[in-house]
């Protein structure tokens, strides 16, 4: 499913719900384009594995607010972030939990 969402008050399109995803990942792009500080993030990390089998070093990981839905039917959470500089059609991959 994608869907959007709000990331630290961004509206973000091309957020794809990956239910086996163990993560939250926010790509370097769209990253870049909320003009967040890159001091900002925790770069104590692990690699990531992707979904073609390789292996990538995230950029470093970030709390950030997420927001889904509208009006009364509107949720909000902090979620962690793993930051990667990768080509995808997605902004971001969000797993199921995060919007449960």
């Amino acid at each position: 499913m994608i869907i959007r969402a709000d990331i630290a008050d961004f509206d973000v399109g091309r957020i794809l719900i990956d239910t086996g995803s163990s993560v939250n990942v926010l790509f370097a792009d769209p990253f870049n384009g909320l003009g967040i500080d890159h001091q900002s993030l925790n770069k104590e990390i692990t690699p990531l594995l992707s979904f073609s089998g390789d292996v990538v070093e995230p950029i470093g990981s970030i709390q950030l607010p997420l927001a889904v839905g509208s009006g009364s039917r509107r949720a909000f959470i902090y979620t962690h972030f793993l930051v990667v500089n990768c080509s995808t059609a997605y902004n971001a991959i969000i797993d199921r939990p995060a919007l449960t």
